[in-house]
């Protein structure tokens, strides 16, 4: 086996910089989401009311 082939099946095997970012994009969407989530559940626990502002607003500054 040549090394141009093992080369080559190494390369195609790596993302290029739009799929990199695109998989990049999801997971960071994901993790809002999750936060989002968290979020909203805080809003409701009367326990968490004093910190459920800040985390609220510094999500909608990363969805705006």
């Amino acid at each position: 086996m040549s090394v141009d082939v093992l080369k080559k099946t190494v390369v195609d095997k790596l993302p290029s910089d739009l799929e990199g970012l695109e998989g990049t994009i999801e997971r960071l969407q994901d993790m809002i989401d999750t936060i989002s989530r968290y979020v909203d559940n805080v809003i409701v626990s009367p326990k968490e009311k004093m910190i459920s502002p800040h985390i609220l607003s510094a999500l909608s500054n990363l969805k705006s």
